[in-house]
């Protein structure tokens, strides 16, 4: 059996690889990189992903997850809690300010009627950094450092 070292692992900066889960897109439509997904049922052994929208009933799918790269309908993907670092104009914003949750799985600064809180801005520019963390634990991690 093979060894692990543990000087061989590096912590988790923008991508938490072993938190990743492996589903399948069975939505009817592309999903793409960074876009904001829930399990909608399961296919085999696999989970099955749809976009969240504004109006996602959030409270019955629980959690919301992030799809690592575009996922072509029918194709299997990999979706993370969180990823950091993620390019978005926020020179509108501030540091510190929420994310929501906008349309099909996509993220906005403007809060809309159900405003679904999914992450915060890291950099206020033109070409700013934004962090997705729709499950909120990124965010209380880096509260406790």
């Amino acid at each position: 059996m093979p060894s692990v070292n543990p000087k061989w692992l590096d912590p988790n900066v923008n991508l938490p690889y072993g938190s990743a889960v492996k589903v399948l897109n069975s939505s009817g439509v592309d999903i793409g990189a960074n876009r904001l997904v829930y399990m909608s049922g399961a296919s085999g052994a696999r989970l099955t992903i749809t976009a969240a929208t504004a109006t996602t009933n959030i409270g019955a799918h629980r959690a919301l997850w992030v799809a690592k790269h575009a996922i072509p309908n029918g194709r299997y993907g990999v979706v993370v809690p969180w990823m950091g670092d993620v390019d978005m104009n926020t020179a509108a914003a501030a540091v510190g300010d929420p994310l929501y949750l906008g349309a099909a799985g996509t993220f906005t600064l403007t809060s809309g009627d159900r405003p679904v809180v999914v992450g915060e801005v890291l950099t206020a520019a033109a070409a700013g950094k934004v962090l997705l963390d729709p499950q909120g634990g990124a965010a209380q991690i880096m509260k406790w450092t």
